[in-house]
């Protein structure tokens, strides 16, 4: 049961996320529909620690197991979602992560896979040096 709550003012979610870097670029992820990029992750699930839940989510969205190197930031945001204009609260835990030199996500620059009930979801590499040029959440990427 992931961690998010619902009531008549807004949502709730304890998010997980990790930066994964490689020859100076950064590992997005952008749903479909969307007009901005993030760190790839997922919610955290009741009684799953937060380690647990950023392995997992990696797995199931780069099908890849990462290492956790350590955590990075920890996030409160305030939000209103640009697409379906739901007002958010999440709090988030930012891991550095790394993965295996031989994954398959190094050498294919663009992933699209699809998310139960979520439609598509596209993945790729970004230069650092063109972070500043894209629509990025957190902003103080």
């Amino acid at each position: 049961m992931d961690i998010l709550f619902r009531n008549n003012v807004g949502k709730f979610k304890f998010r997980i996320a990790g930066l994964i870097l490689h020859q100076d670029q950064v590992l997005l992820t952008r749903d479909d529909d969307g007009p901005y990029y993030y760190l790839p992750g997922g919610k955290l699930r009741l009684n799953e620690t937060s380690i647990e839940a950023i392995v997992r989510e990696m797995q199931e969205e780069i099908q890849e197991t990462v290492t956790v190197q350590r955590l990075l930031w920890v996030v409160e945001n305030f939000f209103q979602e640009q697409r379906n204009h739901a007002f958010y609260h999440e709090f988030s835990l930012y891991y550095l992560l790394s993965i295996p030199e031989t994954s398959k996500i190094l050498v294919k620059p663009i992933t699209t896979f699809y998310e139960a009930n979520q439609g598509k979801i596209e993945m790729k590499w970004v230069p650092l040096s063109e972070l500043c040029t894209l629509p990025v959440f957190p902003e103080f990427l």
